[in-house]
């Protein structure tokens, strides 16, 4: 079992989408509580965001889910998802010039 650490946040396929199939959700991300140091670090390896707080990562959704210049009533994130999961949902990964 992995050790416990702080607990930490990223950002995830949203699970409108990720379980349920609900296209209107395909391109947007949630926020997901990350519990133990072994995701933390596979995260940061794939590139994927770690916040320290649940309001950073809060706000990173928003920002992410609706870039400058976006649709209010359509989300969509400009990164993309890995295979890796938490609680089967795919890991965001931002694209290159974000800066959530």
């Amino acid at each position: 079992m992995a050790r416990k650490v702080k607990p930490m946040w990223t950002l995830v396929q949203h699970s409108a989408y990720g379980w349920d199939r609900k296209e209107g959700f395909r391109h947007m991300v949630e926020t997901r509580s990350v519990l133990d140091r072994v995701q933390q670090r596979e995260i940061e390896r794939l590139g994927g965001l770690l916040f320290e707080s649940y309001t950073d990562a809060d706000e990173a959704e928003y920002r992410e889910n609706y870039p400058e210049g976006a649709d209010l009533l359509a989300g969509k994130v400009r990164g993309t998802f890995a295979e890796y999961n938490l609680d089967g949902l795919k890991l965001y990964i931002p694209a290159k010039d974000d800066t959530a």
